[in-house]
Parts: structure tokens; C-alpha cells; sequence
């Protein structure tokens, strides 16, 4: 597995119409993209967010990310950042150790 970090700054008071934005706009671009396995948004506070995008292969990890760079100056998401779409941090990789739920 392959797992894609971001970190991103939104307008004051942003959180909760960005996630909704999140929710309606982002998630079912990225399910598209071969490989897709999960996409979490978590609240960092002070109007930071990240998102975590986790794909089964390297190539999931470069057409989401080829995908999401012209998608976010486009999108609804982009109403809401404080600065342009490009994050403040990004990073990409393998996933080296997980661990689920029994179960899940």
C-alpha cells in the first residue's frame, strides 16, 4: 500500500463547510482512480486541516495526485482555502506497518 499526506490552511471559521465541500466534491473523484482504498480529511484545528489518501499501488499515489492538483484550483474545496490549492506539506509513500480493527 501507498499512502499520500497533505496539509492545508483554510479561510477562519472554514472547518465545517470545508469538510461538507469534502464530502460532496473530492471523495468521488478520488474513488475513481485505480487503486483507491481510503480518504480521511482530519480537523487539525486553528483552520488546518490534512487529508490522508491510501491507494494499493505508487501509480494510485501519482494519478491522484496528477488528478487532485488541477481538480483543486477548480473545486468547491478551493472556495475555502486561505492560500492557493498547494499545501503547506505533502508527502507520499509506502506504507510500512498497519494496523485494522479485528475484523475490519
Amino acid at each position: 500500500m501507498f499512502a499520500k499526506i497533505s496539509q492545508r490552511r483554510g479561510r477562519p471559521g472554514s472547518m465545517k463547510a470545508l469538510a461538507g465541500a469534502y464530502h460532496d466534491a473530492e471523495p468521488p473523484d478520488i474513488t475513481s482512480v485505480p487503486g483507491f482504498v481510503a480518504y480521511y480529511v482530519l480537523d487539525l484545528g486553528d483552520d488546518e486541516w490534512a487529508t490522508i489518501a491510501i491507494f494499493e499501488d505508487e501509480e494510485g499515489v501519482k494519478r491522484w495526485t496528477d488528478k487532485a492538483v488541477g481538480a483543486a484550483k477548480r473545486s468547491e474545496v478551493a472556495r475555502h482555502l486561505k492560500t492557493d490549492p498547494h499545501s503547506i506539506y505533502s508527502a507520499a509513500g509506502r506504507v510500512v506497518f498497519s494496523r485494522t480493527a479485528k475484523g475490519k
